[in-house]
């Protein structure tokens, strides 16, 4: 098994290492800025969701019509043109948030960036081909944050999804 997600990650770099260079590199205080997001994020899961919204900036989070359970701003700036699009705060019972996710959009965080700031990631998903999505994640406290690629587009991260770890360890089986 170690093997194996060896050989994920190390076909990972090299597939990173050749993504485009058209789309901008966000800037290292901008990565920095996201990094502390998703983390402060991270560890405030589950939690009241007052103290979670204080962390999303710049949003002014309403109640999705499609669902009472579920908090949505339409964009949020995490860093000058870094920003989080779609947020969704997925509520729980007793005013709790359960899960954050959100689009990306602005500048680009590359897969080398996330493997450096993380070294040893699980592979959640592996994309068959350029239409499905590469999830790669780490447990940070007591939550996993899922970092999503598209296909082979290893240079710009598109989604970031929060949740509890137990429920992605127990789906893969690694706990």
């Amino acid at each position: 098994m170690k093997i194996c997600n060896y050989v994920l990650a190390v076909s990972f770099v090299l597939l990173s290492s050749a993504a485009s260079a058209s789309e901008p590199k966000a800037s290292p205080q901008a990565q920095q800025k996201f990094w502390a997001l998703t983390e402060q994020i991270a560890l405030a899961l589950p939690g009241d969701a007052r103290d979670l919204r204080k962390l999303i900036p710049s949003a002014a989070l309403r109640p999705d019509s499609s669902s009472s359970s579920t908090a949505r701003s339409k964009s949020a700036e995490i860093a000058p043109s870094l920003f989080a699009n779609d947020v969704a705060v997925v509520m729980g019972k007793n005013n709790h948030a359960d899960s954050v996710s959100f689009d990306l959009s602005g500048s680009c965080i590359p897969f080398s960036s996330v493997r450096k700031r993380y070294p040893n990631l699980i592979v959640i998903n592996h994309a068959a081909d350029d239409l499905e999505w590469n999830t790669l994640g780490t447990q940070v406290g007591d939550s996993m944050i899922a970092f999503w690629f598209q296909g082979t587009k290893f240079g710009c991260m598109r989604k970031v999804d929060i949740t509890p770890a137990s429920r992605t360890l127990s789906r893969l089986n690694t706990n």
